[in-house]
């Protein structure tokens, strides 16, 4: 028996021997390729841990009104600090691609080294864990909500005698806190397992963690299936799920945090108030804001001082401004509405500071500011009957639409400049025109005809003669021709309607009644007879929609008289025609005591 040991010993030695230092050297390296594996593993493991949690702050943030402020990637783009109001930052990583099965001997295949995939998917507007695009169960089949479900309410405490306050209700019950999933590699089975209640039972997903000797195993998925898309109002984050088809994913959205700000148009953040100009200025807050965010709003003006001090602006500078507070629909969704509405002093001099103050319902202040400037006048302004004007982004209200008497129809000091005796007479009037709401009825230009440029101000000592050509087309000089058709038609410098009153021109009659029945602000060149230049308005359709705002007359489809005499001879006058499209067709010539038209006073401001 001995003998026989001894010789199977002996042949063992030699058999061990006989193995060469090459088959050796590769079961060590498959010793280490293998305890790498399951280090990255391990490493990635810990990441996809990390990665759920960092998801559950996330949905969490959404379902508590937070805001993102900005989206960073993380400088070796493995994935993104997304950074929140309310929540700090949050960290998710893409993490690397499973690991794959080596090359095998002789052809033989190994299986997949593969992750399973955590998501959340909604229902029903609550946010619940998935696995590879299903819905994750406890253990009694319930869907895994994301975070925690809200306390009861306290009891309400009952009324106390004669007015005493009752005593306080007990305190709700507290909302169950959510338990994130945990994912482990048995080191046993080489298996994926995923635990749904803090890591106390495991169960195994049969997804193997680490391919088996053979070819390259399938990759595992990153956590997004594509980068976060950043909007102007919201980050879009797609999850991935655990196919290779992306159009499908579960996705869910955060809004961009916006702070609270004063909305200008201008490029250069100025807010430029036209001359006397009632201005709406809204209010931009983010879209999810609610009621319970803020107690308050408050505004006020500050001088400009010396670039290290502020000055509260006094009454007697005459800036007004009042606050229209944010309102709520029936399902507490802001309507957008906040805003200031400024009213300028009759003159503005320097630059004037607009502070507005949000008070939180913590207590917390956020200021926004921005610097008033005087600028241009807007198209399709209202007119008011005490020279103030209302910008034409107001909803007038019913006592503003009494006190409208026009719309600006044209804006800038071409037509004070173009007009010498409007520059003379009123030298204020630099900001622009305004156009009467209602037509005046038809009428002749006049019932004789005569050229009166001819045969009246181009004669010797008419004190017109030089400043004023009846007949220069495409001139804003409606107000010069309104002054020399008046004295003409009072008789004055010989004018032959002393002898012939048949000659005198109708318009002007009109426009004498119109100045006492709607009074033309003192701050004003009064009502006057347009020229042909006057009534070109440029950009028409801002002026039409003002007219119709204030409960006037559209111009469209009327025929509006000129002050301009036709050069085709003493019978014309000029006259401009609207057609049905909101576009000014032309101007024509028409017979002065055979045709009638409507007339349109304006007036310079």
């Amino acid at each position: 028996m001995r003998k026989i040991t001894a010789l199977l010993l002996l042949v063992f030695i030699v058999t061990l021997g006989s193995c060469n230092n090459d088959d050796l050297d590769e079961i060590r390296r498959d010793q280490a390729e293998l305890a790498d594996r399951v280090s990255s593993l391990e490493a990635w493991q810990k990441e996809i841990n990390e990665n759920i949690s960092g998801l559950q702050s996330m949905i969490k943030a959404l379902e508590d009104k937070d805001y993102v402020t900005d989206v960073t990637e993380l400088a070796d783009g493995s994935g993104y600090v997304i950074n929140f109001v309310k929540s700090g930052a949050v960290v998710i990583k893409h993490g690397d691609k499973g690991d794959k099965g080596d090359a095998g001997n002789k052809g033989d295949k190994g299986d997949a080294g593969t992750t399973p995939v955590i998501g959340v998917k909604p229902d029903n507007g609550v946010y619940y864990w998935t696995l590879n695009g299903e819905w994750l169960t406890d253990e009694t089949g319930n869907k895994l909500r994301v975070s925690g479900e809200k306390g009861d309410k306290g009891d309400k405490g009952d009324k106390g005698d004669k007015g005493d306050q009752g005593d306080k209700g007990e305190q709700g019950e507290k909302g169950t806190d959510a338990i994130a999933p945990q994912v482990r590699i048995n080191s046993v089975t080489n298996k994926w397992e995923i635990s749904t209640d803090g890591g106390l039972n495991w169960t195994s997903t049969e997804i193997k963690a680490t391919g088996d000797k053979g070819e390259k195993g399938d990759t595992g998925d990153a956590f997004f299936a594509k980068k976060p898309e950043i909007t102007s109002d919201y980050v879009i984050f797609t999850l991935a799920d655990g196919d290779n088809d992306d159009t499908n994913n579960p996705t869910f959205t955060i809004p961009v945090y916006k702070p609270f700000s004063i909305e200008t148009k201008s490029e250069n953040g100025f807010c430029e108030i036209g001359y006397r100009t009632v201005t709406k200025l809204p209010l931009i807050l983010p879209d999810s804001f609610q009621e319970e965010d803020y107690t308050a709003i408050v505004a006020r003006f500050i001088k400009e001082g010396d670039g290290t001090t502020i000055v509260p602006r006094t009454v007697a500078d005459d800036w007004k401004v009042d606050v229209t507070k944010p309102s709520f629909d029936e399902n507490g969704k802001y309507r957008k509405d906040a805003a200031v509405t400024v009213t300028p002093p009759a003159k503005i001099t320097g630059n004037t500071i607009l502070e507005v103050t949000l008070i939180g319902n913590d207590g917390n202040r956020q200021v926004a500011t921005r610097v008033l400037k005087e600028g241009r006048n807007s198209l399709g302004d209202f007119y008011m009957k005490d020279g103030t004007l209302v910008s034409r982004d107001i909803t007038l209200t019913s006592g503003q639409q009494a006190a409208c008497i026009g719309v600006v129809c044209y804006v800038g000091s071409k037509a004070y400049n173009n007009d010498p005796l409007l520059k003379e007479d009123h030298p204020g009037c630099t900001h622009g025109l305004v156009i009467a709401l209602n037509n005046l009825d038809k009428s002749l230009w006049s019932e004789t005809n005569e050229s009166i440029q001819d045969n009246w101000i181009s004669v010797e000592k008419n004190p017109y003669k030089g400043t004023v050509n009846l007949r220069e087309y495409k001139r804003n000089c409606g107000y010069s021709n309104t002054c020399a058709l008046m004295d003409y038609n009072a008789g004055k410098y010989n004018s032959n309607v002393k002898s012939n009153n048949s000659l005198r021109v109708l318009p002007c009659d009109a426009i004498t009644a119109y100045n006492k029945n709607i009074p033309a602000p003192l701050s004003s060149s009064g009502w006057y007879f347009p020229s042909d230049a006057d009534l070109t308005i440029e950009y028409i359709n801002a002026v039409i929609a003002s007219l119709t705002k204030a409960g006037g007359t559209t111009l469209t489809n009327n025929e509006m008289w000129a002050s301009t005499e036709s050069s085709e001879g003493e019978e014309y006058s000029r006259s401009v025609y609207y057609g049905d499209k909101s576009a000014m067709k032309g101007v024509n010539n028409r017979s002065k005591s055979h045709h009638s038209s409507h007339l349109r006073p304006i007036l310079a401001f």
